[in-house]
C-alpha cells in the first residue's frame, strides 16, 4: 500500500521543509508525466528538485513499446528531472515502521521532500 498525493498539494504541517535527511532509504515511487513509474530508495534531491533514487526499477506503462516488451527493468541509481514528476509517493509500511516513528501513513508531496 502506498501513500500518494499530487505535487501540487498543500504542505503537510508536521514536514518542514528542507527536512529530507528522515526519508532518505525510505523506498519511493516516482510517477513521471509520461506515465513511467521508478521504484526505489530515496537518496536526495537537489536544489532543482530532481529527486535520486538507488538501485531503483522503471516500470513501463501498459502500451508503451519496450526493446524486449519487458514491462520492468531494473535502471540501478537515476536522477528523475523535477520537471517531469507527476506524483511521488512513499510505501506506508516503510514510513510506519522502522525508518521513521510516527504512526500512520504519511502524505508526502514534492515541496515537502524538497
Amino acid at each position: 500500500m502506498t501513500t500518494t498525493t499530487s505535487t501540487h498539494s498543500p504542505p503537510h504541517p508536521e514536514i518542514k521543509g528542507g527536512d529530507i535527511s528522515r526519508y532518505i532509504s525510505v523506498p519511493f515511487i516516482v510517477t513521471t508525466t509520461d506515465g513511467r513509474q521508478f521504484h526505489g530508495p530515496l537518496i536526495g534531491t537537489d536544489r532543482e528538485r530532481n529527486i535520486i533514487l538507488g538501485d531503483a526499477t522503471e516500470k513501463l506503462p501498459i502500451g508503451f513499446q519496450s526493446r524486449r516488451n519487458a514491462r520492468f527493468r531494473y535502471v540501478g541509481m537515476i536522477v528523475v528531472p523535477g520537471k517531469y514528476i507527476l506524483r511521488i509517493d512513499a510505501d506506508s509500511r516503510a514510513l510506519t515502521s522502522k525508518f521513521l516513528t510516527r504512526r500512520g501513513p504519511r502524505q508526502l508531496s514534492m515541496p515537502e521532500v524538497i
